[in-house]
């Protein structure tokens, strides 16, 4: 993979970003970040007009994109982390480095509110409160001030001043639980803590009619306002029940006992009768939050299982030097997509191209996008249904790039299958709606359909990309979750699990046949016995040559299209480096007809 690759990889990779932000109305807090993205977005533009991919500009600005996509992500995950654990220490240094790497109002006022909130915790809250009361006197803007009101109540929450912090929250409007969700999950727990349970749950109504319930990324957040909710109204039966299921995975342990411990001592006084149903309901939607719409499986078998299996490929074509760069005669002698031989007879390279990478790079990029999307889509359609999907997408990427006879080069890579797993998603979040909350749906589909129009684009712009795989694995993706997606035509009875099991053996035998196949047909009996020969002159005398091969008028040799960089030509002026080429070459040579 050279370095036009990886300079249109982080150029995409930035504009997606800058979507992303501005989608997320994040552009406003985030200006420096911005202007930072789209200035590196720029060198990178200029390096691909110029040709200069592999300038040290070149170099440095991929470098550059690489952290500022990527470093977010993880610093987010980091503090969301140190929160889970109720460590504010590690979550201001995630806030720290933030503000180093995503420079802009949003991310100061974020560490600033968590020194706060340590201050505060350290039992510092007047002076903290005293610095927000100047601050408020000090500005206009209406926007700061609602900030600060909402810093004010959480830092009168942190210091265990329950009733001025409801106070101070009735200030910012009937609106607010449902914009700040999460002051909104303190504040169900500062009304509980005062005994006023009809208040707290009026707070969590609020909260669940806002963005934060329809959106499968806060459901940790409303599993555990509604669990304080329940454990305070004395709940005891609810609380152990939902904590002992799947909310578990949603909470700390600290989280857990608090409100087991919470729970065990209110049930001797239950909330009023009245608000029994109310509570009923609130329990019914804290079992359903805490099942996630889409989280990727600890234990997605058949995704692990298929990152292991191009790993080992590789591991065993470069006798376990991953960072080789394999030989071309290997990668035809392992089953790589050469359409000569598939187009006479060796149809299992269909499939054996699908676990077969070009270089570590190579098998980088597409082990990272499997394991990301593959434990995503495996969550969504399960694993047979996800297994079935993913080869069927590999095989339409395969035939698709059989045939276009305009690739004139070997085609190997999980690439087309990976597609697929695209595709597949697209159509189910196209066809399913109302089986996920709307505004949640609508963004990862257009992020998924940018992701997938990027990819496509990336191929038009590389000759060396086969984007032929790509459209036909995305396209044989969606087909196959037309038909066994959940919901699909082929349905959820048993007869449809009967033909996903058979169809699931077949592509299971298919991939032994392949192997087989493979450690059968040496590439010597496919280039000089299987595919057809032909007579035609060169260097003053007639050879007997591989039908697909071509004549070079300007020199006058017959040359292989697909291993001419490797010397495979005749008359040769010097034997191809590749042992396994040079002796096939003096076959072929010795094969000629005498002069």
């Amino acid at each position: 993979m050279g370095a036009e690759v990886w300079i249109l990889l982080a150029a995409s990779a930035l504009a997606l970003q800058i979507i992303t932000v501005v989608m997320r109305r994040e552009h406003k807090t985030e200006l420096p970040y911005l202007a930072l993205v789209a200035l590196d977005l720029g060198v990178l533009v200029f390096t691909i007009a110029t040709h200069r991919q592999s300038s040290l500009a070149g170099k440095v600005a991929a470098s550059l994109a690489a952290v500022m996509v990527l470093a977010p992500r993880l610093i987010e995950r980091l503090e969301r982390n140190a929160f889970g654990r109720d460590d504010l220490a590690a979550a201001l240094r995630a806030a720290k480095l933030r503000e180093l790497v995503v420079p802009g109002l949003g991310a100061t006022r974020r560490r600033r509110q968590i020194a706060n909130l340590i201050e505060a915790r350290k039992g510092g809250a007047a002076q903290v409160l005293r610095r927000l009361d100047e601050e408020m006197g000090a500005t206009r803007a209406q926007d700061q001030v609602t900030t600060l009101l909402l810093e004010r109540a959480t830092v009168l929450f942190m210091a265990g001043r329950f009733r001025e912090c409801v106070e101070a929250a009735a200030k910012l409007g009937a609106s607010w639980p449902a914009e700040h969700p999460v002051l909104g999950v303190y504040l169900v727990r500062a009304h509980a803590e005062l005994g006023e349970v009809a208040e707290a749950l009026a707070v969590l109504e609020a909260i669940e009619k806002g963005a934060a319930g329809k959106d499968p990324g806060a459901l940790g957040l409303l599993t555990q306002a509604r669990l304080t909710l329940l454990a305070f109204a004395g709940r005891q039966a609810d609380v152990d029940r939902l904590l002992a299921g799947e909310a578990r995975a949603l909470l700390s342990a600290q989280a857990r006992d608090f409100l087991h411990s919470v729970a065990r001592d209110h049930a001797a006084q239950p909330a009023a009768a009245d608000l029994g149903p109310a509570l009923d309901g609130v329990a019914a939607r804290a079992a359903e939050s805490a099942r996630p719409l889409v989280r990727p499986r600890r234990t997605a078998r058949v995704t692990l299982g298929l990152c292991a299996a191009i790993v080992a490929v590789a591991a065993a074509m470069l006798h376990g030097n991953l960072l080789a760069e394999p030989q071309a005669s290997a990668l035809v002698r392992w089953g790589a997509l050469w359409r000569p031989a598939v187009t006479h007879g060796e149809w299992w390279r269909v499939v054996t191209a699908m676990f077969l990478h070009g270089n570590w790079e190579h098998l980088l990029v597409n082990g990272y996008a499997l394991f990301m999307l593959g434990r995503f889509t495996e969550e969504v359609f399960g694993p047979l249904r996800y297994f079935v999907t993913y080869v069927a997408g590999g095989l339409a990427g395969a035939a698709a790039s059989t045939l276009n006879v305009q690739q004139a080069g070997l085609s190997v890579g999980a690439s087309g299958a990976i597609m697929g797993l695209l595709g597949a998603l697209i159509v189910v979040l196209i066809l399913r709606r109302g089986t996920w909350p709307e505004a949640w749906r609508r963004a990862l589909l257009w992020n998924l359909v940018l992701l997938g129009a990027i990819q496509i684009f990336i191929g038009f712009q590389l000759p060396m990309v086969d984007n032929a795989a790509h459209v036909g694995g995305m396209l044989g993706g969606g087909a196959m979750a037309l038909v066994v997606a959940p919901g699909g035509l082929i349905g959820r009875s048993t007869a449809a699990r009967a033909v996903l099991v058979a169809l699931a053996l077949v592509f299971v035998g298919g991939f032994a046949w392949a192997a087989v196949q493979t450690a059968r047909t040496p590439l010597e009996k496919t280039m000089v016995e299987r595919i057809p020969q032909k007579l035609a002159a060169a260097g003053e005398r007639v050879w007997r040559v591989p039908a697909y091969w071509e004549h070079d008028d300007e020199h006058d040799v017959l040359y292989d299209p697909y291993f001419a960089d490797d010397g495979m030509m005749l008359p040769a002026h010097a034997p191809p480096k590749d042992p396994v080429l040079a002796h096939i070459l003096d076959v072929i040579a010795k094969n000629a007809p005498s002069p």
